[in-house]
């Protein structure tokens, strides 16, 4: 499941590396359905029974999966060992075509405001609040969907170690 390396005063690093591992077998399966979908455009019948129900109801749960496979972000590192907070997020189908898909915000932990970790059931999101003299406070949101619950949890945790000690300086 991969390792947290927790450091003193909460500052922790990790990623989900092997998660994603996981995920190569959606991709198969997305694949599969992208060629069903082809055959059933081309009218090509798979069933006799009940065909045009089964047809409509793949053809959406088809186009459910393929947009969530293409949307999703599933690597996600963190790293608050430093004096610098590090994220990254990114999307493995979408990284090996284009690397600049890889959204990355490094920044110093004294300007971290606030944060919100949003659930929407089957999607989970990081939004930061990042202090900034040009912009006022910048919002950066993070595809958390595929990190498990004891690491957001000791994400949670984190962040919340870091904003009360920025409170305690000013």
């Amino acid at each position: 499941m991969g390792t947290i390396t927790v450091f003193e005063k909460n500052w922790m690093k990790f990623n989900n590396k092997k998660r994603i591992q996981n995920h190569k077998y959606i991709y198969l399966v997305t694949l599969i359905l992208l060629v069903a979908i082809f055959l059933i455009i081309l009218d090509v019948p798979l069933l006799n029974v009940s065909y045009q129900i089964f047809k409509y109801n793949f053809l959406v749960l088809s186009f459910l999966l393929i947009v969530h496979t293409l949307n999703g972000r599933e690597y996600f590192e963190y790293d608050s060992t430093g004096q610098i907070l590090i994220i990254k997020n990114a999307s493995i189908v979408k990284h090996g075509i284009f690397p600049e898909s890889m959204m990355a915000v490094e920044f110093p932990k004294s300007k971290l405001n606030r944060f919100k970790i949003k659930n929407y059931g089957l999607y989970k999101t990081l939004s930061l609040y990042i202090n900034s003299k040009e912009k006022g406070i910048v919002k950066k949101s993070f595809n958390i969907t595929n990190v498990s619950r004891k690491r957001r949890h000791n994400l949670k945790e984190s962040l919340k170690k870091i904003i009360s000690e920025n409170t305690l300086k000013t």
